[in-house]
């Protein structure tokens, strides 16, 4: 950067040189010059660097930036804080440039103040801290009980905190941190809490499919709401929101099944009026309190006139459900984000302002191509391609994707194909332009029940394309179009398969416990290995050729001799069942990882004992 800024300046010299003009109009212009180009090379820079923002020791690029959980604009409107399942992302709302990151595990970031300048923050050790947004400078930690502290509420003047605790409302001093009152009344834990625009009420939602209203001064019970229904045998209809209206005299609620939201009147606790909706997962009031924008049980997006009571317009364009919706502070722009979506609307005409990009929802599968330039995530409803050398997300393909597809992916050895997992069937891409060639079936399984597929995978020289399913069958096309015929003799179903490296055998791992050795051209049973007790979830040959590993449900890893068909080590040191494993090119390290853990655990081959631990998943 300073040997541009030096072409730069070399430049500008000249041209002033060359020109008649003033001494001080020439070195505003020079100053003008300057601050242009940094800016340039500053955004450009930014752009390209959020990618290695917070990563974790060893890693050295993030593909993604987590589900959007929720947000809230400053109080300019020129930026928002948007929290993800892996920590805060901060925004410019006129570019959508990313400002800054802050890594956190989701389940450690309760909740972010109206204003975003302070989070309320998890620790370690069960404690609950207020914490600055801008250096993360504790201002105050919570004194006295705080363990499964949820629905966190800030008053408007920002000084008292609520926050409920199972079916308890407590209040603190965002001074001083002390525990101010405790309020009890409700039957069932608590799902939603709101200060009314002058901070004298607390409305709360709960369980018990109740509204309550609270004084605050007092921490005296006002009145309660009942105009919810009462659960079915089937559901429950917990009182999932309530939100005050801008000033005050409105209170709107909804449960979590029924599709109506209803108003209030705030001081009088009558029953004003329902809007039918579709279910209700956020809301928000315009500043001005004309307007009523609700998110969906779905993808739905809906703008409500209150004069009226008529809907104004659906805002469509969401992949994901919308978990989160925030009026801009002059309620000029809407935004709304849930799973990998995160958009800005013009609040009077509905028109998207602004995608902001790069938001991912859950990863189920990953397969690189063989030149390691692209690497393929599967998750709900999409499967998207990036630069694996720049974080760049290149393609995303969609094709009436069901949330149960996409966990298992696999590029030909061209690199130039990828199948993917869907349900009963295989789609296969054309990875160029990110068309869908064609569908493969073949299972003799039902197909209303089950997993279906649950892996796939090429042979290396590309002649084949395997696939295992939940009716306990591997099936095999030839050069991925054309079928061949299916293996049939496990047990159970089918969790992982895998390749020989000269693509000569096929092993398949089951819930059967075991695992089976298929000779690939004639689709004869070769060998079973057992040792497992029970299911297993993973298995990968080493790059020789003489290895294979296994992984199970029964938390542990054991490694076989191919050519003795013997187990000769097993590895213990996972909390739940193995559900990953893959050997390095060298064939001296595997790694694998388990359900429910956040970390990747590596093996040194010879010695079967642990190396490192690749921690920062959250």
């Amino acid at each position: 950067m300073n040997t541009k800024f030096h072409v730069i300046m070399k430049e500008c010299e000249k041209n002033i040189k060359k020109q008649n003009y003033s001494f001080e109009i020439r070195m505003n212009k020079v100053l003008l010059f300057i601050f242009v180009i940094f800016a340039l090379i500053l955004q450009n820079s930014l752009a390209q660097e959020y990618t290695q923002w917070g990563l974790p020791e060893g890693a050295r690029l993030r593909l993604g930036k987590g589900q959007v959980a929720d947000m809230k604009f400053f109080p300019d409107g020129s930026r928002i804080a948007v929290r993800s399942y892996i920590g805060i992302w901060r925004y410019d709302t006129q570019t959508g440039m990313e400002l800054d990151f802050k890594p956190e595990m989701n389940t450690n970031i309760i909740s972010v103040s109206p204003d975003a300048s302070m989070y309320v923050c998890k620790e370690a050790d069960s404690t609950v801290q207020i914490r600055y947004m801008m250096d993360d400078a504790v201002k105050v930690t919570l004194k006295g009980e705080t363990h499964g502290i949820s629905s966190i509420t800030f008053s408007p003047d920002g000084n008292i905190l609520a926050g409920g605790i199972k079916d308890e409302i407590h209040l603190w001093d965002l001074n001083t941190g002390e525990h101010k009152n405790k309020f009890t009344g409700h039957l069932s834990s608590i799902t939603s809490l709101n200060f009314s625009p002058d901070g004298t009420t607390l409305a709360s939602g709960s369980w018990d499919e109740t509204v309550r209203l609270w004084d605050v001064s007092t921490a005296t019970h006002k009145s309660t709401l009942t105009m919810h229904p009462i659960k079915t045998s089937r559901f429950t209809l917990g009182v999932g929101e309530v939100l005050f209206s801008p000033d005050g005299k409105t209170l709107a609620s909804a449960s979590f099944n029924e599709r109506k939201l209803r108003l209030w009147d705030a001081l009088t606790g009558e029953h004003k009026a329902v809007l039918d909706t579709p279910g209700v997962r956020d809301m928000a009031f315009s500043p001005d309190g004309k307007t009523l924008a609700i998110s969906g049980s779905g993808r739905q997006l809906y703008l409500w006139d209150l004069n009226t009571l008529t809907l104004k317009t659906e805002l469509t364009g969401h992949r994901n459900w919308i978990s989160s919706i925030e009026f801009s502070p002059d309620g000029k722009t809407l935004a709304s984000g849930g799973g990998a979506d995160l958009f800005l609307w013009d609040a009077t005409t509905g028109a998207q302002k602004m995608a902001i990009a790069g938001h991912t929802m859950w990863v189920f599968g990953v397969a690189f191509t063989p030149d390691s330039s692209t690497l393929a995530t599967g998750g709900r409803y999409e499967i998207r391609l990036w630069n694996a050398a720049t974080g760049e997300n290149t393609v995303r393909l969609f094709e009436n994707h069901t949330f149960s597809g996409n966990k298992s992916l696999a590029f030909t050895p061209d690199g130039k194909t990828l199948a993917s997992e869907m349900g009963w069937s295989i789609r296969v891409w054309n990875v160029a332009d990110g068309t869908h060639q064609t569908t493969l079936k073949g299972y003799s399984g039902n197909e209303a029940s089950g997993y279906g597929i649950v892996t796939l995978a090429f042979s290396p020289d590309g002649s084949y394309l395997a696939s295992g399913s939940s009716d306990s069958t591997v099936q095999i096309w030839y050069v991925g179009r054309t079928y061949k015929g299916q293996l049939s003799g496990h047990g159970g179903g089918i969790w992982s398969i895998a390749f020989s490296p000269d693509g000569q055998t096929l092993a398949s791992g089951s819930s059967d416990r075991t695992i089976r050795l298929w000779d690939v051209a004639t689709g004869t049973h070769k060998a079973t290995f057992t040792g497992h007790t029970r299911s297993v979830k993973c298995v990968a040959f080493s790059p020789d050729g003489s290895l294979l590993a296994s992984g199970s449900d029964d938390r542990t890893l054991i490694l076989w001799d191919i050519d003795a068909e013997t187990p000769i080590a097993q590895l213990f040191g996972h909390p739940s069942w193995v559900q990953s494993v893959a050997f390095s090119n060298d064939g001296k390290t595997l790694a694998s990882s388990s359900y429910g853990e956040t970390v990747v655990r590596l093996w040194d081959i010879p010695t079967g004992m642990p190396k490192k631990i690749l921690a920062g998943h959250t």
